[in-house]
């Protein structure tokens, strides 16, 4: 084969599988950086109801103190961060 023909097989192979390369590298962002935000969710879970659960806060009031958060643009936050602070809540103060 000549080196011209190569050429134009090895461009034409990255045209067309440039498009799936692109979305293999966008997909494993996209999953680095979930778990980089879930990583972080959870420290932040952790760490703020933990000095409430030390001082015998009322569960309620800490719920609410702590409804908003600098995750709020994950999905599904709305639906699950008041569960998400009870359970921890309450998994801290059994311990």
């Amino acid at each position: 084969m000549s080196s011209t023909i190569l050429i134009a097989l090895a461009l034409s192979f990255f045209a067309t599988a440039a498009p799936a390369l692109e979305f293999e590298v966008q997909k494993a962002t996209a999953l680095n950086r979930a778990q980089a935000d879930t990583g972080e969710y959870l420290r932040w879970l952790i760490d703020n109801p933990a000095p409430a659960v030390e001082n015998f806060d009322e569960l309620s009031d800490v719920v609410i103190r702590l409804e908003h958060s600098p995750f709020e643009y994950l999905v599904n936050y709305d639906n699950l961060q008041r569960h998400n602070i009870n359970v921890t809540y309450l998994q801290l103060e059994a311990e």
